[in-house]
């Protein structure tokens, strides 16, 4: 999208315990992928979110008006940015990205507000969670659960085509690809 130039910025929350390896791994695989982006990381709280971080975001991109990518850790770091960028008429200058966003950030994606969501299907995550504690309790090898990558898809605006009442799937069908396994 960029021709190997990009310049992004990543949001972050560092008190996440979770969100540190993801900025890590986000730095690296991009410097990997793409070593003629630049890129930064802006560190904010969380009371941010919905409230200040908005803000934050057109501030910043008005003073790098060269960055073309913003980046959030998670997808509720996005509430109200759109909005803002909006405002700030920067909407059609800047993409936005996210992970683990709902309902909200698919939202974004069908009204061409947000550019990608980095989706993860929590309902999957669940049964997963549900099968690996299924063979510890039975002291079985909880191999293949770790042997597996969990599913996630980059989605764009073009595949909103799920109801956004409901979670993104995932996997279709998973519930019964479990039970299949489980004998039920």
């Amino acid at each position: 999208d960029a021709k190997g130039k990009a310049k992004v910025v990543l949001f972050n929350i560092p008190v996440f315990p979770s969100l540190a390896p993801l900025a890590n791994a986000f730095a690296t695989r991009l410097k990997s992928v793409c070593p003629n982006c630049s890129q930064a990381r802006v560190d904010v709280g969380a009371t941010s979110i919905a409230t200040t971080l908005p803000g934050r975001v057109v501030s910043y991109l008005q003073q790098n008006p060269d960055v073309r990518y913003v980046v959030m850790g998670f997808g509720d770091m996005a509430i109200g940015v759109p909005e803002s960028l909006s405002a700030a008429s920067l909407s059609s200058n800047v993409k936005l990205v996210t992970q683990s966003g709902e309902r909200l950030n698919y939202q974004y994606l069908k009204n061409g507000q947000q550019a990608v969501e980095g989706a993860t299907p929590f309902g999957f995550y669940s049964w997963k969670l549900m099968d690996t504690t299924a063979r510890l309790m039975l002291g079985t090898s909880v191999a293949p659960d770790h042997a597996q990558l969990m599913p996630t898809q980059l989605l764009t605006r073009k595949d909103i085509t799920f109801d956004l009442n409901q979670p993104w799937p995932g996997v279709p069908n998973y519930q019964a690809a479990f039970k299949k396994l489980w004998g039920v």
